[in-house]
């Protein structure tokens, strides 16, 4: 599973496909119903909806633009910078009654949400969800610190990919006459 996640990686050349790709091989190594992805632009306040897995069109709107100062499992992990694991819909509303509606809304009864870093500075969130009330196994809690830490670097080439397709794009267009010559009889 980690070489498949590493090459996987390795792929992808923006940062939303390297959120699809955590997204994937998360919900897929952990057996979770659904997964977010969200990113945090440097100096936004708002988590962006990079990728998701399971959720309906509507059920995606609730993750589109997440406030980083939301009562929810992910703005924590991502504000904090740490691992939030909810056990049981009990905990769930007791620790999130702002946000449980949402979570619980597709028949989830357990989540965990870890932050994504580049070098030391986190850049986003994930987020799966299990239909099954239960902690993650430390077997699988290694696997997901495995595949969030590959993800981090993964969005450094992914933004310095981005930058240098700017710029040759740019540097195109500057090369370009501001109007075609007329050909005479053409």
């Amino acid at each position: 599973r980690l070489q498949e996640i590493t090459s996987r990686l390795s792929r992808a050349a923006g940062a939303g496909d390297v959120a699809q790709v955590v997204v994937d091989q998360g919900v897929a190594a952990l057996r979770a119903q659904t997964g977010v992805v969200v990113l945090l632009e440097r100096g936004s306040s708002e988590l962006r909806l990079a990728a998701q897995d399971g959720y309906d069109e509507r059920e995606a709107l609730d993750w589109r633009d997440l406030p980083l100062s939301d009562t929810a499992p992910l703005a924590e992990a991502v504000r904090e910078g740490r691992v939030v694991a909810v056990v049981g819909r009990r905990e769930l509303r007791e620790r999130y009654p702002a946000r449980a509606h949402v979570l619980e809304r597709p028949g989830h009864r357990s989540w965990i949400a870890a932050p994504i870093r580049v070098g030391g500075e986190v850049r986003g969130g994930a987020l799966f969800a299990f239909g099954v009330s239960r902690r993650l196994p430390d077997e699988d809690m290694r696997l997901l610190e495995l595949l969030l830490a590959q993800a981090g670097p993964a969005l450094d080439r992914a933004a310095l990919y981005e930058r240098q397709r700017h710029i040759a794009s740019t540097l195109q267009r500057s090369l370009l006459p501001a109007h075609l010559p007329e050909i005479p009889g053409i």
